[in-house]
């Protein structure tokens, strides 16, 4: 089983070899601020990054909802991420591709 996180204040970023990431506040605490490994499946507000992390996205963090707002980018409240594979017919397949992404499972 999965372990699940809460990440507020989250945003994200480019990491290792141009891979999707999250930024954020671990349960809210801006001491506990992570960078995430690049991510593999998306599941509405539910993240899962390389490490088999799941994150639970929250709340997003303010300068990059502004930074989205100023750059005519539409941020979709129930389904934030999307990955670009996911916009792939070939990426839809049921199996999980060669770099291990895969339907995320509740």
């Amino acid at each position: 089983m999965a372990v699940t996180v809460r990440l507020e204040r989250w945003s994200t970023c480019f990491g290792v070899r141009h891979r999707l990431c999250l930024r954020g506040d671990v349960d809210g605490d801006p001491a506990r601020q992570v960078v995430t490994s690049g991510i593999v499946a998306v599941d509405g507000r539910r993240v899962m990054t390389r490490s088999g992390i799941v994150y639970e996205l929250r709340s997003i963090d303010p300068d990059y909802r502004r930074w989205l707002v100023e750059t005519g980018q539409r941020l979709d409240e129930v389904n934030p991420i999307r990955l670009v594979e996911e916009l792939s017919p070939a990426a839809t397949a049921a199996n999980a591709d060669d770099e291990g992404r895969r339907p995320l499972k509740s």
